[in-house]
């Protein structure tokens, strides 16, 4: 069925990304696209998994690419929709929360406001709130 091929295709995926990181690093163009698309293809498997893969793909991206950069605003606005989806933690929502916050302000310095980024930032924003609420605090 569909489901077997989804799994090869993370495992292709998976080696991909790997093969990017050695051959060419974290930082490099290229290697955060695949996490991109990677994260992408977890968020619908496994959210927790996407959510470390992001966790780890914000800082080299950050140092890569700089804080105002397209894919900068993707690998935030991706860990904060799969968080809202598949958090399991409060912790996990403020820290999405708080980073969306942060970026909402970039992301209408860079794009203007009415951007359909700045947009999808601004309902992520709503999401986590929402999603907040479903944890005791």
């Amino acid at each position: 069925g569909d489901l077997g091929r989804h799994d090869e295709a993370l495992v292709i995926k998976r080696e991909i990304y790997r093969k990017s990181r050695a051959a060419l690093g974290d930082t490099h163009e290229e290697t955060i696209i695949l996490a991109i698309n990677l994260s992408t293809s977890l968020a619908h498997a496994n959210g927790s998994e996407a959510i470390t893969l992001l966790r780890k793909t914000l800082p080299d991206t950050q140092r890569g690419l700089g804080d105002r950069h397209d894919f900068t605003f993707r690998v935030v606005g991706l860990f904060a929709e799969v968080v809202a989806q598949s958090a399991t933690s409060r912790e996990e929502v403020v820290e999405a929360d708080a980073l969306v916050e942060k970026y909402i302000q970039i992301v209408c310095q860079v794009l203007g406001r009415g951007h359909p980024l700045t947009q999808n930032f601004l309902l992520t924003s709503a999401s986590l709130r929402s999603r907040l609420e479903s944890f005791p605090a």
